[in-house]
């Protein structure tokens, strides 16, 4: 990546695939007090990017936000699995939350979000890259989502504009898209 970065990079989105993000931070919480923050539409509300109007733990539960998705699977304390609501997005994952204990006081969570391989933005130009890969506005949109989750239980989290997260991830996904090209041979 060119220039200097206001985001270590260590706090960025890892990209496995094209079409896939994973942000992970640990958390100055214990597992159960976490899962009290991604389990329930309050806690949710605390920290995702536009509040839920319907959240529904279980399998087949509905979690409705900026757009209406399905909990594909529960594993109390461990995760929750979400689909998203149809077309290429079906079947890709969605969405995930993992925690995992790291003792009493800390615990690790991880947050999997995956674009159907043929999703186009509403966006024109937004995808460099084409259809069914992340996006600037969508990447900086997540990291700072997650940001505030972790911000819930430490005040000296970092905070960077929307725009600083958006710039940041122009250059970033660039190099991952590079490297992920240059890994496949594409």
């Amino acid at each position: 990546m060119t220039g200097h970065s206001l985001i270590p990079l260590d706090r960025a989105a890892r990209m496995p695939a094209k079409h896939a993000l994973i942000y992970n931070r640990v958390l100055n919480a214990s597992v159960e007090k976490t899962w009290s923050i991604v389990s329930t539409k309050e806690g949710i509300s605390r920290w995702w990017i536009v509040p839920p109007t319907q959240f529904e733990l279980k399998q087949g539960g509905r979690f409705h936000h900026h757009w209406e998705s399905t909990i594909a699977k529960v594993e109390h304390l461990r995760l929750i699995d979400i689909d998203e609501p149809a077309g290429a997005y079906r079947g890709t994952g969605g969405m995930r939350f993992e925690l995992a204990r790291i003792d009493e006081q800390n615990t690790n969570f991880l947050f999997v979000t995956t674009f159907g391989r043929d999703v186009v933005a509403d966006i024109p130009d937004a995808q460099p890259h084409g259809p069914g890969t992340g996006w600037a506005d969508v990447a900086a949109g997540w990291h700072g989502m997650v940001d505030n989750l972790e911000r819930i239980f430490d005040d000296g989290v970092p905070r960077h504009s929307e725009n600083e997260l958006r710039e940041f991830y122009k250059s970033y996904l660039d190099q991952q898209f590079r490297l992920v090209d240059m890994v496949e041979r594409t």
